[in-house]
């Protein structure tokens, strides 16, 4: 009898090697329509006011101011004008001002140009220099934490792209084995007709045929459920056959721990701290301010007429008193910097275990699926040989049955292995920081 030809899928069969849409396209059509990373997108233009909006940046400012009044027959007048500003990061305040006053009894025509330096607290603008260091700390502190969360956007989503790849090839096998056990269904039939078999082991062959074409309608419904969702996200059919995400098989090295990008964005969260708590013990102190002027005086006064021009020189200090929040604010401050700084050591321990663990894993899969590949190889030899033999009927065909079974399900447990490899290489490239740069090179 014609020995019956039942094509085996090669090793790696199951993932196809082209595909309409590439993995740069997928995360671009992501990024262009998911609204989670518009959001990134957005809050990343927000930062960059966070020092300008933290700094007090003075204007210009402009004061016009004109009365007149009336009573008891007379008429006055007076008329003043105020132009002035502040450069707190050199610590000099400006101020010109004009005033006219027309009373019975009086003229009045005064000009004032002042400068005002801060010589003790803000020293030449010292403190507002060191206000926007800190300032623009907190804004790398910002970047990271939004960097971070569009690394988090890049890992759910190619989960979700493993996930649904996972599905897509369990049905593809499932669409094998089923049509491996319709060619032996037909077979068997043949072997009936041929009074060489029993109509038990036909049954036997057609209620496989039944359970394997249930166990594809479920895969394939389950798929369609991951499509829809994964194409919404994207905003546009997701095209198949689909591409491996990660080639390479040796996990790239870790950075250092002290560098990684949730280390770093406590690190600086408890520097700002400090300089906040720092910046408030200098807002405490008092303030000497040297004053230097030019004052013109034109006025007539009771019939005298005044024609004065003088330079003025002084200093001005200011000495805040009973400030009852001050302490409670400032110690709260450095309390909150110490438990950063905890919470970074804490960070750090936690992050070296998980990088551990997660390259553990990657090296545990990949020899997990060195012996799932051996094994799919040796079942299919010996399905192969099994195959020949019982049409010698030197075999039992439910133990037959049994070893084609147990071909399909290490075809599906070796697939799901690749699936979970690439799982394994995403955590670890998300763990150490990697999976931007990686996004980048695409």
């Amino acid at each position: 009898m014609k020995r019956l030809g039942i094509t085996l899928f090669l090793l790696g069969a199951e993932t196809a090697s082209l595909s309409a849409m590439s993995v740069k396209e997928l995360i671009q059509l992501a990024e262009a329509k998911d609204p989670a990373y518009q959001l990134i997108l957005e809050k990343r233009q927000q930062t960059q006011f966070t020092p300008s909006m933290g700094m007090d940046q003075s204007p210009w400012l402009l004061s016009l101011q004109n009365e007149r009044g009336v009573g008891d027959d007379r008429v006055t007048q007076r008329f003043s004008g105020n132009l002035d500003k502040t450069w707190p990061e050199t610590g000099t305040s400006l101020v010109a001002n004009h005033q006219t006053n027309s009373r019975p009894d009086r003229r009045e025509n005064v000009t004032e140009l002042r400068l005002e330096q801060d010589i003790y607290r803000n020293f030449f603008g010292q403190d507002a220099r060191f206000e926007r260091e800190t300032l623009e700390m907190e804004q790398g502190r910002q970047n990271l934490v939004l960097e971070e969360a569009h690394e988090d956007f890049l890992f759910s989503l190619l989960t979700e792209y493993l996930d649904y790849q996972k599905k897509a090839n369990a049905l593809v096998l499932s669409e094998h084995a089923l049509k491996e056990a319709m060619e032996w269904e037909r077979y068997m039939k043949d072997r009936l007709a041929n009074q060489v078999a029993l109509e038990i082991e036909v049954d036997k062959a057609t209620i496989e045929v039944l359970k394997l074409e249930s166990e594809r309608l479920k895969q394939k419904k389950e798929k369609e459920a991951l499509k829809k969702a994964l194409s919404a996200r994207l905003g546009h059919p997701i095209t198949e056959p689909l591409p491996e995400l990660f080639t390479a098989k040796t996990l790239p090295p870790s950075q250092e721990i002290e560098k990684l990008r949730k280390v770093r964005e406590l690190s600086l969260s408890a520097r700002v701290l400090k300089n906040e708590s720092e910046l408030m013990t200098y807002e405490h102190r008092p303030s000497l301010k040297l004053i230097g002027g030019y004052y013109v005086d034109e006025s007539e006064r009771f019939s005298t007429t005044i024609d004065r021009t003088e330079v003025v020189v002084g200093l001005r200090l200011e000495v805040p008193f009973f400030d009852v929040t001050h302490d409670a604010t400032y110690q709260h401050r450095l309390k909150g910097a110490a438990i950063k700084d905890s919470e970074r050591r804490l960070k750090e321990q936690e992050i070296l275990e998980e990088i551990n663990k997660a390259s553990a894993m990657h090296g545990s899969l990949l020899s997990e699926l060195a012996l799932k590949n051996r094994t799919l190889t040796l079942l299919a030899r010996l399905v192969k040989e099994e195959e020949r033999r019982f049409e010698y009927a030197k075999v039992d065909y439910d133990g037959l049955l049994t070893l084609k079974t147990s071909l399909a399900n290490a075809r599906i447990e070796r697939s799901d292995l690749k699936l979970e490899v690439q799982k394994a290489y995403l955590e670890y490239l998300s763990l150490t920081d990697q999976l931007l740069p990686w996004r980048k090179e695409l």
